[in-house]
């Protein structure tokens, strides 16, 4: 009676052993949400595309085109590969905007909300690329270089 005992115990404790595995398994898979990748960013003025960059193809299309002297609010969005936009969460992440600066300076660079937004402010006449870098908690994770920026005279 005793070797009987022993034994359902063992049974017993094997099967919820199993059962568990399989629906600590399943959980994981189920419950877990895929993070989006960006393969795209979009600036949007006004809620209009102004600007997009694609890392996969290497186009860009659009530009920042700012008349000297004034000062435009631009929202930055990402795109994932099935050219779905998508914020991303401002605790892990902060955009980095630069360069640019013979024509334009950006201020109020928002990582504290999304989605993310800057201010661009037209300097002088000309031309110039600027970047934007997402950083995933504090570190470069998406990169969109040599994105152009126009300045026109204020006539």
């Amino acid at each position: 009676m005793k070797t009987s005992f022993i034994h359902a115990a063992k049974t017993a404790l094997l099967l919820l052993l199993v059962t568990g595995l399989f629906t600590a398994c399943s959980n994981s898979t189920s419950s877990e949400e895929e993070e989006q990748e960006p393969v795209a960013i979009r600036l949007k003025l006004d809620n209009q595309t102004v600007l997009e960059r694609n890392n996969e193809t290497s186009t860009t299309t659009g530009s920042l085109t700012l008349t000297n002297g004034s000062t435009s609010t631009f929202t930055v969005l990402f795109v994932d590969e099935s050219g779905t936009e998508f914020t991303l969460d401002p605790e892990e992440h902060s955009i980095v905007v630069s360069g640019g600066s013979s024509v334009v300076t950006f201020t109020n660079i928002n990582s504290d909300t999304a989605p993310f937004s800057f201010d661009a402010t037209a300097t002088s006449e000309g031309q110039a690329t600027f970047q934007i870098v997402m950083n995933h908690v504090g570190a470069p994770e998406f990169t969109a270089s040599n994105l152009p920026v126009v300045v026109n005279s204020a006539n």
